[in-house]
């Protein structure tokens, strides 16, 4: 099982992270980072920026021009990548989550990255991206944040434990740690 756009999202979520927004503006949204066209403005605009200028086709960059990705262009975009997955021959589809996942004859990582690629799933990952975290508040408070109302870790557990991975392996076979992972904003007042 892969789960492409999520691992994508991660992955660009980390690039952030590394990128410069330390704990003590974790508090508070994440400032803008400039961009070289300044075309784009709202919280993820570099993230914006660097899909459109490797955007693979005209449908990826007219879904990213406008700063929005609607639920419609997530949908073109997921049928797009199930229908490359059905040309290699593999049975693929997306969970409510936005995970893709697929099973078949044994593929070559090339060809899936390939469809990943030119299907638009960077377009997949950022809509995710955005949902997960609109104002792109610091990933380790939030997460840390959740896991503390969860119960899963108490209050003197710190951003610096987190980040050194303290605990995390008590942690990490938990349902709270994977909600708290995947949507750390909502996951603790669900589960409650």
């Amino acid at each position: 099982m892969i789960r492409a756009p999520r691992a994508i999202a991660l992955a660009l979520l980390a690039t952030l992270a590394l990128s410069g927004c330390s704990a003590a503006e974790s508090a508070s949204p994440r400032e803008e980072t400039t961009n070289t066209t300044g075309q784009f403005t709202g919280p993820y605009s570099d993230i914006f920026e660097a899909a459109l200028q490797n955007a693979t086709s005209d449908d990826v960059a007219l879904a990213l021009v406008d700063e929005s990705i609607t639920e419609q262009e997530y949908s073109y975009f997921q049928s797009k990548l199930i229908d490359c997955f059905t040309s290699l021959g593999l049975t693929a589809s997306f969970k409510t989550n936005g995970q893709l996942s697929y099973s078949g004859p044994e593929t070559s990582q090339e060809k899936i990255q390939a469809c990943n690629a030119e299907n638009g799933v960077d377009v997949l990952a950022l809509h995710d991206a955005i949902v997960r975290n609109p104002a792109r508040l610091d990933e380790a408070d939030i997460v840390l944040k959740c896991l503390q109302d969860t119960g899963v870790v108490d209050n003197g557990y710190s951003i610096a434990d987190y980040e050194n991975g303290v605990n995390l392996s008590a942690m990490i076979e938990t349902d709270e740690f994977e909600g708290c992972r995947t949507d750390p904003l909502n996951y603790s007042s669900r589960s409650q």
